[in-house]
């Protein structure tokens, strides 16, 4: 059984089309919507650099001696819009 994740569109501009799955969905301002995990993502936060990181590209934070200590990680999915997105969960998320 597939898992969901509730979103709401709290895109201060109203109504936006996202496309799920080769569906385009109209949703309102204030909206809640059940998407695949992949399709929610991650809101940006700050993390321990990974290998792979190309931290030239990314802000980072740096203890005494510059060894990098944590990345800004720009996260994905709709929720790495947090102007625009916010993850629902409880009874906030009712539909």
């Amino acid at each position: 059984m597939a898992s969901f994740v509730k979103v709401r569109n709290v895109n201060p501009l109203g109504a936006v089309t996202v496309n799920l799955e080769g569906d385009k969905v109209d949703v309102a301002a204030g909206a809640v919507i059940s998407v695949a995990p992949e399709v929610a993502g991650r809101a940006a936060a700050w993390r321990s650099p990974r290998d792979g990181d190309d931290l030239a590209f990314m802000e980072c934070r740096h203890d005494d001696d510059f060894t990098v200590t944590e990345v800004h990680d720009l996260g994905d999915g709709l929720l790495a819009q947090p102007d625009n997105w916010h993850l629902v969960t409880g009874k906030d998320g009712d539909l």
